[in-house]
């Protein structure tokens, strides 16, 4: 007989384990569910207990909560890479007998990745997981059940001798005589009763009969008296012929099996046609963002069915996610019928993530968080300084918010605690006033105070250009020292000045140098119906002074529907170091412009 075998880490899901075990063994019996691996005698093999009681079943539910990868020993350790763990060799065991592993997901914990994994446990993440919410337990845990069905076999009990009945209904006996001698009185007793009952019937209905019978062949009393008196020489006359008395009308089967006629009923009055009942209508729920085994939950609770199921390349849903259906959310349709769903599929090439803020977070959840992103290519950087708490993000690689593919390498600048203590800290300078200064000036003055130029915004405005309109963080706000300070400048649209033409970025491999002066290069690569760029500088803090660096470890940027619109790139000779880019459409019309990138250390 198969059974179920639920491993979990106490320390992670004792609740939301416990709550399914007691849901299975509701539905299934407690004899076919086993919780853990508990009692196991002093001097037993506990691995080879573990094999046996896992080997044993036909399903292991794996619960996976939020720290179920996290979960450590008193040493600091991961629990999951100490090969005596309970639930790695729980695990372990059963993906390598082949066993049926489900990974069931609760506390909206994500499925686990190979990387996360230790080598007998890779094959885990590779197993299509199940999520139980509490908001919609019972629903889940109808679709698992619905699973383990098709996956356990049928049950059988064995049927005790006691239990096994004859052909009539009667258990067999092993004392023959006495009770065979008592059947048979009491059948003959009842077969007689069944006779006599009959006979009486028969005689009752044909008394009349037999008295006609009489009254045929003995003739009237008084006649008999008179032929007896008659002398011997006398004979009686006798009619040749007597006057034949009626003949009796014997019925061929007995009176008693004749029922009376049956009087014939009036007529029923015809009945009005029947109107159908209007089939139940119920409202189509809302589907969107559900996976699609709980999507089909949610029908079928609903008194819905599923219908035939689309796939649709997108990237603004995870993979195996309701983003369509029809008819749309609160329809109202028959008891019964069916919703076409639509769900998401990531397309081909590289995949685009939105970058998330993790300044100020710890560590760790920093990194957690980059991977549930989707993140592949994390690492950190631990700076000392007294800035931010130790331990916690100060900075990231990129601008938190931006898009960018999910293997592009993501750095993370970490603070420490300085090792002289708190009189290291760096001091705080006032930001200087730069409204109204020339970018130039601007510039020079913000070095000179120990800050830094941060992102370079553009306005319209009746300046002349370059002029600074307006600056972040305030005048005379005192920040750390190497701080940077926003500026926005008066644009050079409309003002009069000449600038470089924009190099227009065609199918063809290219390299497009920045002319005032020659610091900056653009490469571009056509590639699978897009283009893709990378913007390099002639770097003086590298290694090697004069090396070609590209832009902050990005060395390609993906532009799509390279058919549909071409984009420009435009190198300000003025301020070496600037670049912007901004689509042109087929009829020259301009799209939104980017903000001005800037790089520092060029040449």
């Amino acid at each position: 007989m198969g059974g179920v075998f639920i491993s979990y880490r106490r320390e992670d899901s004792a609740g939301h384990a416990g709550r399914l075990f007691d849901r299975l063994r509701e539905h299934f019996g407690k004899d076919r569910v086993f919780m853990d691996v508990s009692g196991i005698e002093p001097g037993v093999d506990f691995v080879e207990a573990i094999d046996r009681a896992v080997g044993s079943c036909d399903v292991l539910i794996v619960v996976i909560g939020k720290k179920w990868l996290t979960c450590t020993d008193a040493g600091g350790r991961r629990r999951l890479d100490d090969p005596q763990d309970f639930i790695r060799l729980e695990t372990a065991t059963a993906l390598r007998r082949d066993i049926r592993v489900i990974p069931v997901l609760v506390q909206n914990a994500t499925m686990p990745t190979e990387g996360d994994l230790t080598d007998d446990l890779k094959r885990l993440a590779r197993r299509q997981a199940i999520e139980i919410g509490d908001p919609h337990w019972d629903s889940d845990t109808d679709v698992l059940i619905g699973t383990l069905k098709h996956l356990l076999p049928a049950e059988t009990e064995a049927v005790r001798p006691a239990d096994i009945k004859t052909e009539h209904g009667a258990p067999p006996t092993t004392s023959g005589k006495p009770k065979s001698r008592l059947g048979w009185l009491i059948a003959a007793a009842t077969a007689a009763v069944v006779t006599l009952g009959s006979l009486v019937s028969l005689m009752e209905s044909t008394k009349g009969v037999v008295g006609r019978f009489k009254a045929l062949f003995s003739g009237p009393p008084a006649q008999t008296e008179k032929a007896q008196q008659v002398p011997p020489a006398e004979k009686p006359v006798l009619p040749e012929k007597a006057p034949e008395p009626e003949k009796p009308v014997i019925p061929e089967k007995p009176v008693v099996q004749e029922k009376p006629p049956v009087m014939d009923k009036p007529p029923e009055p015809e009945k009005p046609p029947e109107i159908p009942p209007k089939p139940v209508q119920v409202k189509v729920p809302n589907l969107a963002g559900q996976s699609l085994e709980k999507a089909r939950g949610i029908l079928r609770k609903a008194g819905l069915g599923a219908g035939e199921t689309e796939q649709r390349e997108t990237r603004e849903a995870p993979a195996g996610t309701v983003v369509g259906q029809a008819p749309k959310p609160g329809t109202k349709l028959a008891r019964g019928e069916k919703v076409r769903l639509v769900v998401a599929i990531q397309p081909a090439g590289p995949r685009m993530i939105p970058l998330p803020d993790v300044t100020g977070m710890a560590l760790e959840p920093a990194v957690k968080l980059l991977r549930e992103k989707g993140f592949t290519s994390i690492r950190d950087k631990v700076v000392e300084t007294s800035r931010g708490a130790p331990g916690t993000v100060l900075r990231i690689s990129h601008r938190p918010g931006t898009t960018v593919q999910a293997d592009t390498p993501i750095e993370l600048l970490v603070a420490a605690e300085p090792r002289g203590g708190g009189d290291t800290a760096p001091p705080m300078v006032p930001v200087p006033g730069l409204t109204g200064m020339k970018i130039e000036a601007a510039r020079e003055l913000i070095a000179r105070a120990g800050l830094t130029v941060g992102d370079i915004r553009e306005k319209a405005a009746d300046k002349p250009p370059g002029t600074v309109l307006a600056q972040r963080p305030p005048a005379g706000t005192k920040v750390a020292r190497e701080s940077s300070v926003m500026l926005v400048i008066q644009s050079s649209a409309g003002t009069g000045a000449t600038l470089p033409p924009p190099a227009l970025v065609s199918p063809a491999d290219g390299v497009a140098y920045n002319r005032f002066p020659r610091s900056m290069a653009l490469r571009w690569q056509p590639v699978d119906g897009a283009v893709r760029y990378s913007v390099e500088i002639d770097c003086l803090h590298c290694c090697e002074s004069g090396k070609w660096c590209s832009d902050l470890g990005r060395p390609w940027r993906v532009v799509p529907n390279l058919t549909e619109t071409r984009y420009a790139f435009d190198f300000v000779g003025a301020q070496p170091g600037r670049w912007r880019v901004w689509a042109v459409d087929k009829r020259g019309r301009e799209g939104a412009k980017s903000r001005w990138r800037e790089f520092r250390h060029t040449r």
